[in-house]
């Protein structure tokens, strides 16, 4: 599903642009997780029809972050995508990164907004009603899950279920991505309850040929 972001040229300008957000399938890289080198990988998951990529390696140094950042984001301007930076807002800063997607326990959304502007910024709820919030707070996009049980995401708690996907998704007006343990077999379900996409790990970066898995993935939001 795309939806129009419309946002400000530069800072500080009067002038906008309409930007397509292309939510349906969203790569979040953790590099451990890759069997293929990391940056392969995002090449064949924007190649298949990713159009959000997220760097997450949240076991990496700052410094080791910056520098693969740097190539993600050639790999992302390449393909005319959108990417995104988990937590660090000074590593989204230095990158120039198209947004930062931030939970529970990081800067506020209001703080973030006053340094990061017109960029993007995802959230992880960790209910229904924080889910509203964060809508209200400026959040252009929310993280749904985990949907099912997952590995490669403890941190986001027990799986939530379908209905929590749905439910998020009538009760806010912006993009709802579910996330956690979502595949090819379960990723219809996802699309059903609403949402306007999935974000995946390993439903990638653990296959043999991830450009044919992230086509696969993609066909389904088609």
């Amino acid at each position: 599903m795309v939806f129009i972001l419309t946002e400000k040229k530069s800072r500080g300008s009067d002038m906008t642009i309409s930007r397509n957000i292309d939510y349906s399938l969203y790569f979040v890289l953790e590099s451990p997780l890759c069997i293929h080198d990391p940056l392969f990988t995002v090449n064949e998951a924007l190649a298949g029809g990713s159009g959000i990529i997220q760097l997450r390696d949240k076991d990496a140094s700052y410094e080791e972050k910056l520098l693969i950042g740097r190539e993600i984001m050639k790999l992302c301007r390449k393909f005319d995508a959108v990417f995104i930076v988990n937590d660090s807002l000074e590593l989204a800063l230095e990158l120039s990164a198209d947004g930062i997607h931030v939970g529970k326990d990081d800067e506020s959304i209001e703080s973030i907004r006053s340094k990061i502007g017109d960029k993007l910024i995802g959230y992880s709820p960790v209910s229904i009603d924080d889910a509203i919030s964060a809508e209200q707070s400026g959040a252009d996009y929310l993280g749904a899950g985990a949907v099912f049980p997952t590995e490669s995401k403890r941190d986001i708690g027990s799986a939530h279920g379908i209905e929590y996907v749905r439910e998020m998704v009538k009760s806010v007006k912006i993009p709802v991505v579910g996330i956690g343990g979502i595949n090819h077999e379960n990723a219809g379900l996802v699309k059903a309850a609403g949402a306007a996409g999935i974000a995946v790990i390993t439903a990638i970066s653990r296959e043999t040929d991830p450009r044919k898995a992230a086509m696969e993935l993609k066909k389904i939001f088609r």
